[in-house]
């Protein structure tokens, strides 16, 4: 086997054998996943499925041409909703209701495109479509109208991936400004990670358009493989460290019990009847300092005040003039500076009192404290 040739089993099956990899690390920590996130990784399995279709055909497009002719329906359709699939992905982290759906709608245009080009290769001879598969690109005047229907999939594919990029990053830019209302963990709920997913594969796209004349034969061809890699060993990792918030159902059950005070009374009842007044909720906040949870969400408080997570986001609103993320913070803030003058902290770090005070990392709590955000 020449240089050529091992160069293009290399380009062609190694990111086969990759994601196939991040397949089953998925599938193995999908058993032990909450309800939640086992949704956001099935649906990231959902995307490399369709990947690793796509390759197949890729595959079969340069090894098996013959074969190739009678599944490029199938490559054209798994070319359109891969992108699909990848938004799909973003959409269950970034509902911000239970009930909310992708609708089946965005899988009409990839299904009209592969009856279309089914129907045209069952129409069409044998030998004129293994012809142009064949000629791996070049101008055929056969049937002119085929060749360019057929070999618009690249074109085709960078337009639809556009299109749901812009829709992804609608989605990320609305998640921002509610899960603020719902979340403190700013290391899980800003995204980052997926912001930066999402601007390295349109990098992936304009590099993908600069090389797209490249031999596959050339070991140049490993740059752009060896970068979209990059991209599916980070999705992954995050997705399995869980650096995201899926929002729980608004319907929480209220529980019939009263909320119990400090001091171990039954508290008033007024809270039986969802009416919270503000020294009810800083002694609630004082005594039970639920803010030393990193991970703490809005919802973690139904159960102690006896009201939903929309109440208790509106009054923090109106009492305090602020967000449930800022709020927690500001406690947190003040726990820091407590345990700062506290002399058993005197040995310890501000980074260690820092986490203690509930904060999720040190990076977080030094730039809110030099922005002074809080």
């Amino acid at each position: 086997m020449g240089s050529n040739s091992i160069f293009s089993v290399i380009n062609l099956f190694a990111p086969v054998f990759f994601i196939l990899t991040m397949s089953i690390m998925l599938v193995l920590d999908i058993r032990n996943s909450a309800k939640g996130d086992r949704r956001v990784k099935n649906f990231l399995l959902y995307y490399f499925i369709t990947v690793i279709l796509s390759w197949g055909c890729t595959i079969c497009y340069y090894f098996a041409p013959s074969v190739f002719v009678y599944c490029n329906w199938i490559c054209y359709v798994v070319m359109l909703v891969s992108p699909v699939a990848f938004f799909e992905f973003v959409f269950e982290i970034t509902k911000t209701s239970s009930g909310e759906r992708v609708s089946r709608w965005h899988y009409v245009f990839p299904a009209a495109i592969g009856a279309a080009v089914l129907i045209l290769t069952i129409l069409l001879p044998y030998d004129v479509s293994l012809a142009i598969v064949l000629s791996r690109g070049k101008y055929s005047e056969a049937v002119p109208w085929y060749f360019h229907f057929i070999n618009s999939k690249p074109l085709t594919s960078v337009f639809c991936v556009l299109f749901y990029m812009v829709l992804m990053f609608i989605r990320m830019k609305k998640y921002s400004r509610q899960i603020q209302d719902y979340a403190s963990n700013e290391k899980r709920s800003s995204l980052k990670w997926l912001y930066f997913c999402l601007s390295y594969y349109l990098l992936l796209l304009f590099v993908a358009a600069i090389t797209s004349r490249m031999l596959l034969s050339s070991g140049l061809a490993l740059i752009p493989i060896c970068l979209i890699l990059v991209q599916y060993t980070y999705l992954t990792y995050n997705t399995i460290e869980g650096n995201y918030i899926v929002r729980e159902s608004d319907a929480e059950k209220i529980p019939e019990k009263p909320v119990v005070s400090a001091g171990g009374n039954p508290a008033p009842d007024m809270l039986k009847k969802n009416i919270l007044s503000r020294g009810m909720f800083d002694e609630y906040i004082a005594s039970r300092k639920p803010y030393l949870d990193p991970d703490l969400k809005i919802t973690d408080l139904v159960g102690d005040l006896g009201v939903n997570r929309t109440y208790i986001s509106s009054f923090i609103n109106q009492e305090y003039d602020m967000n449930f993320s800022r709020y927690i913070n500001g406690c947190r803030m003040r726990e820091y500076e407590t345990l700062r003058v506290a002399p058993e902290s005197k040995d310890h770090s501000d980074e260690q009192l820092s986490l203690r005070a509930g904060f999720g990392s040190y990076a977080y709590f030094t730039r809110l404290k030099n922005d002074r955000l809080l």
